[in-house]
């Protein structure tokens, strides 16, 4: 396997009420890009989740839209997914959370460029093991 398509859904806010924090989980499927309309591409398509949290102080100085806010935490968390999928560490459901200590109070990336999460497609390079030492 050379490449990795993920293909993602529509996002969820699954915020629990009096928590802390804004919460989205973002389903998607990945399968091997060569197997792609071939009789196995159903059987061998595997679905995972992105799960990230963005505590209430971050937020409140990002002053986002709950759109704006939405594509902001996928694109945080589809660097993150990027990376496990070259080392080849992807795992069913993967966490991401976003507080003080991990983001500064200027905004990462200007949500009017990031695409729109739901149906968004991305075709990943894995990385190649080395050989030797």
């Amino acid at each position: 396997m050379k490449e990795l398509t993920l293909k993602f859904g529509k996002p969820e806010n699954i915020t629990r009420p009096g928590d802390d924090a804004i919460v989205y989980r973002f389903p998607f499927s990945a399968i091997d890009s060569e197997l792609i309309g071939s009789p196995e591409e159903t059987r061998l398509t595997t679905s995972h989740r992105l799960v990230v949290k963005i505590v209430l102080s971050r937020l409140a100085a990002w002053k986002l839209s709950d759109s704006e806010l939405q594509k902001e935490l996928f694109e945080i968390g589809r660097r993150v997914i990027v990376e496990k999928v070259k080392q080849g560490t992807l795992t069913p459901e993967e966490q991401v959370v976003v507080n003080t200590a991990t983001h500064s109070s200027t905004l990462p990336f200007d949500p009017s460029r990031i695409v729109e999460p739901d149906g968004a497609v991305i075709v990943i390079e894995k990385e190649h093991p080395r050989i030797g030492f």
